[in-house]
């Protein structure tokens, strides 16, 4: 028989786990601009030979492109660690709670995405680099905020959707699959990720 371990404080997730959903929810942003910056150097996509003059070139026009995609696998490679991990620990460490005041609260992407449409009109590298400093401080505000699972591919990829609920008196971010239909009154296996913010 599982042991349900006492959940009545909060876990922390841990950094590398809320960088994973930070880097994550940026991905399609990132390639984006790796697209960009690779289309704006296609004329030197041309082999010219190994040497050191070509190793310079190549590194300027392409390593920020190059940087991007590969932190956009990193990203989506560690949130798919993470929901595997908190898939396996709801198993033995659920507490079951009754849950109210189920309120749908993926309108909350929409602003997400929004938010990310001003980027995409950056296409050189200094608009960009100043973006990414926007973003470095955004990162720094939500990375201790309740707000850092309102991530896009959890939604797109994994099916995923946010409920606003009132877990013991208190408004939470529940976060659940989509054949799960929430029902007001009914008791639900939470498991707690961070302060008010809970996985089915």
């Amino acid at each position: 028989m599982a042991i349900r371990k006492d959940t009545s404080t909060f876990r922390e997730m841990s950094k590398l786990t809320k960088f994973a959903f930070v880097l994550s929810a940026l991905s399609p942003l990132f390639l984006y601009w790796a697209g960009i910056l690779c289309y704006q150097n296609k004329e030197f996509l041309v082999w010219g030979g190994i040497s050191w003059k070509s190793i310079v070139l190549f590194s300027d026009k392409f390593l920020f492109p190059i940087l991007f995609f590969l932190f956009s696998i990193v990203g989506n490679y560690l949130l798919k660690i993470s929901i595997c991990r908190f898939r396996r620990s709801k198993e033995c460490n659920s507490e079951y709670i009754t849950i109210d005041n189920i309120n749908n609260n993926n309108k909350e992407l929409i602003g997400f995405v929004l938010g990310l449409i001003l980027p995409f009109l950056a296409k050189d590298f200094i608009e960009i680099l100043g973006i990414i400093i926007v973003i470095c401080l955004i990162y720094k505000i939500f990375i201790d905020s309740e707000y850092i699972i309102y991530n896009p591919i959890l939604k797109l990829f994994y099916r995923y959707s946010i409920y606003k609920c009132s877990v013991k008196g208190v408004d939470s971010n529940v976060i659940c699959t989509d054949d799960i239909e929430l029902e007001e009154g009914k008791v639900y296996g939470l498991y707690n990720i961070g302060r008010n913010v809970y996985f089915i």
